[in-house]
């Protein structure tokens, strides 16, 4: 279930992008934290970076896919601005929370 930044969990909808009732969505370039991870990220599935996503790691939203399936590019940098890792998260992978919102 994908929770909002205000912590209430929620159950997604068909897409995982839907939040709660608000209809609140992740678009491109909000900010989320990872809060769980049920696939493991590692070798081709990390196209960008030397390290793996793990929980508590904070991630740009650089690309939406909605064909075949929803899915999000997500892109976690370290503090000199290097890239961490990138990856593609598909429904399912991980749970997240936004962090801020692109206004």
């Amino acid at each position: 279930a994908w929770r909002p930044s205000t912590g209430r969990p929620c159950r997604a909808a068909a897409y995982f992008s839907v939040m709660c009732k608000g209809g609140e969505v992740f678009h491109q370039y909000d900010v989320v934290r990872i809060i769980a991870l049920y696939e493991q990220f590692r070798g081709p599935t990390v196209w960008l970076g030397s390290e793996a996503p793990t929980v508590g790691d904070e991630a740009t939203i650089i690309d939406v896919h909605e064909k075949p399936s929803l899915a999000y590019d997500l892109e976690s940098v370290a503090l000199d601005g290097s890239t961490k890792w990138a990856a593609t998260f598909k429904s399912g992978d991980a749970d997240l929370e936004l962090v801020s919102k692109i206004t």
